[in-house]
């Protein structure tokens, strides 16, 4: 959740390790996006605060 800042860090961290990115929730798509992951949508919808149930998905 969100992308800028650290998010770049991990983002970069996760793909060098083989990891595939499924987009990134923030409250707005954002224009500078060096890894060109998907805008999954606001991180303020209840959908996206059901996200962290997933064994998958990590904040």
């Amino acid at each position: 959740m969100g992308y800028s800042g650290h998010a770049y860090v991990v983002a970069d961290a996760a793909q060098l390790n083989g990891f595939q990115l499924a987009g990134y929730l923030d409250t707005e798509e954002k224009e500078m996006n060096p890894y060109g992951i998907p805008f999954l949508g606001s991180e303020d919808t209840i959908e996206s605060k059901q996200l962290d149930k997933i064994p998958s998905f990590s904040c």
